[in-house]
């Protein structure tokens, strides 16, 4: 491991806080879309997403493994909740990285090209 993935991790186990799963939301289109100014809130609740909405998802974010070498279908109750917060997890991690994106284009357009009207990238609701 390299000594920045090392720091993230740490970071992550000393920073972070479990995020509920009741409040967690997922996107429904991957990649979601990510325009300038304002953000696109993701639209299915955690809660109510299908387990295959759930799994591409997590394909999606690169995660094949993720509840082990079962399907999300054939986990059971107690291993699901734990599975269902690190879908949350990864979902919360997915709008920092969105805000990112759209923060680093508004710093280049804003302050090294100087374009006029750069749209500020406000934050998506908390979770």
């Amino acid at each position: 491991f390299s000594i920045d993935t090392i720091c993230h991790r740490l970071a992550k186990k000393i920073w972070s806080f479990p995020v509920p799963v009741d409040s967690a939301f997922i996107p429904s289109k991957l990649p979601h879309p990510n325009p300038m100014g304002g953000a696109i809130p993701f639209d299915i609740p955690l809660t109510k997403a299908s387990d295959d909405q759930v799994e591409s998802f997590m394909k999606f974010r690169g995660e094949t493994n993720w509840c082990g070498d079962k399907s999300l279908n054939n986990v059971k109750d107690e291993d699901r909740s734990e599975a269902l917060r690190k879908v949350a997890i990864y979902a919360a991690e997915y709008k920092g990285v969105l805000f990112e994106e759209r923060f680093k284009k508004y710093a280049d357009d804003h302050f090294r090209l100087r374009l006029p009207g750069a749209k500020y990238p406000y934050v998506d609701r908390y979770w």
